[in-house]
């Protein structure tokens, strides 16, 4: 099973976005930080810019920036822009009926994903861009 990696890649967009603020970023150049497909890049800048994290303009001077500053988004907020599906989901299979396991697995998950979720939000509410790019500025500063 492969992982989603578009949550980490809309944080990538946004740190970047935040670094650059103020700046129009163009999505090849966003493209080339995370090393891929500017395609890609104009696909989540397009998820993030419903959710109003950043404002997009067309044309060949074109690009993104932060709608609101790095201290008022939250990771929360990026995870909820991209993020469409349950972190988990149940087994697709019918329940095989002569088996007890199979007939509760569902209602024994059932509270472990609710709990799991909510944990998700309240981690990812705590952290803003800003902290999140803190250590990146510093170093920048150092080279």
């Amino acid at each position: 099973m492969a992982s989603n990696s578009r949550f980490a890649v809309a944080v990538h967009i946004s740190a970047m976005l935040a670094v650059h603020r103020g700046e129009v970023v163009p999505s090849d150049k966003i493209a080339c930080s995370v090393n891929t497909n500017a395609v890609v890049i104009r696909r989540i800048l397009g998820l993030l810019h419903r959710a109003k994290i950043v404002k997009s303009t067309k044309g060949k001077r074109g690009g993104s920036l932060l709608a609101r500053r790095p201290e008022q988004i939250t990771l929360l907020d990026i995870y909820q822009a991209v993020e469409d599906e349950e972190i988990f989901g149940f087994n697709e299979n019918p329940q095989n009926k002569e088996c007890p396991v199979s007939c509760c697995m569902q209602q024994a998950l059932t509270q472990v994903f609710k709990s799991t979720k909510l944990a998700l939000a309240t981690s990812l509410k705590k952290i803003t861009l800003a902290s999140l790019i803190t250590p990146i500025t510093k170093n920048m500063v150092r080279n």
